[in-house]
């Protein structure tokens, strides 16, 4: 077998760092002799020359017809602007109560300004003037009610049917004709959904009476969708693949399930098309450790010479309130839950000495 050197796709020397720009206006503040503490950062940036693929399909870039890969140029711009909110309370009840709340809470958001992105023929599809990594999928209208639905959907457009994808049956999913042009195409995709968070927030709360401490620790997300990637498999049917019980609310016949289609082997009608029904709320409320601690009296450890004792227990991941269906809501920074493994509860016993 032989070996050989080929042209690589084109260069660009001028190539360089992406720029940007950034403004914060905060305030940290103590009042209530340090009881209260209070601290706001706003902040807005604004990037630019970012590195752009311009051999992409949806930019504008080198046609396929040249024969190479155009190259990457300094071209993306994208604002980002949001703020950080710090809320903290310590104080006392008698002598023996000790407590503090802690709370935490972010905002933010972007949009994508410039793209080199290329005239879309509906305005639904573009990109530019969106936020960064939204989902653009086809929007559910229904399922197909009997066969002579399913007939006259397939004799659309001189035989090849209102569906490009296959023979449409009772139970297959029919997609929205958003541009009214009388068959699904990708300019019936729409942005439904986006990965990034509108609020991002924790709360830390410790309370201590006389040898013993307690601290619960709370996170979560709003504003947020997670795309369900799980339901590739249950929605395919790819041989014996294991399903999850999803599949068992499926259709089965006029009046039943429109949460899933019908079962089908190899799902030729590919009703798992990327759509709005696997983009789902992804906001989440998660107990993420409680810890639960007492500190011996140091009369009861004088003579075992120890400077400090203490026994705990300590919990994480304890519980997570959400809508998701899927296993666990806290997904990759893209949104996307490809079968992810679901995060584990631990409990720890143990034993602290200081000498």
């Amino acid at each position: 077998m032989g070996s050989g050197l080929q042209e690589g796709d084109l260069a660009n020397p001028d190539l360089t760092w992406e720029r940007g720009i950034k403004y914060n206006a905060g305030i940290d503040m103590d009042m209530f002799n340090n009881r209260l503490s209070l601290s706001i950062d706003a902040f807005y940036e604004r990037r630019w020359d970012i590195i752009t693929n311009t051999g992409g399909s949806d930019v504008v870039g080198i046609p396929d017809v040249f024969g190479k890969t155009s190259s990457y140029v300094n071209a993306g711009e994208v604002i980002n602007r949001g703020f950080d909110l710090e809320v903290g309370w310590n104080d006392r009840i008698g002598r023996n109560f000790n407590y503090y709340i802690r709370f935490n809470a972010g905002f933010a958001r972007n949009k994508i300004l410039d793209m080199m992105e290329i005239d879309r023929a509906v305005p639904w599809m573009q990109r530019t003037g969106h936020r960064v990594g939204e989902y653009f999928v086809y929007e559910v209208d229904h399922f197909v009610k009997d066969q002579a639905e399913a007939d006259r959907l397939n004799a659309m457009n001189d035989g090849s049917g209102f569906q490009p994808w296959g023979k449409l049956s009772p139970g297959d999913v029919v997609y929205k004709d958003l541009n009214n042009d009388g068959k699904i195409n990708e300019d019936d995709r729409t942005v439904i959904g986006n990965p990034s968070p509108k609020w991002i927030f924790s709360m830390n709360n410790n309370l201590s009476y006389k040898g013993f401490d307690l601290s619960i620790y709370l996170q979560g997300v709003s504003g947020n969708d997670i795309f369900n990637a799980n339901n590739i498999t249950n929605e395919g049917m790819a041989g014996a693949a294991n399903q999850t019980t999803a599949v068992l609310n499926r259709w089965t016949g006029e009046g039943t399930s429109y949460v899933m289609p019908r079962a089908v082997l190899n799902d030729p009608a590919k009703n798992n098309r990327v759509s709005d029904r696997w983009v789902e709320d992804g906001s989440y409320l998660r107990i993420k450790n409680i810890t639960l601690g007492y500190n011996f009296p140091k009369k009861w450890i004088k003579k075992l010479t120890l400077e400090n004792a203490r026994l705990f227990v300590s919990c994480d991941n304890v519980a997570t309130i959400t809508g998701y269906s899927g296993f666990d809501p806290e997904v990759d920074i893209n949104g996307i839950d490809n079968n992810r493994y679901p995060i584990s509860r631990t409990l720890s016993l143990g034993v602290n000495f200081n000498f």
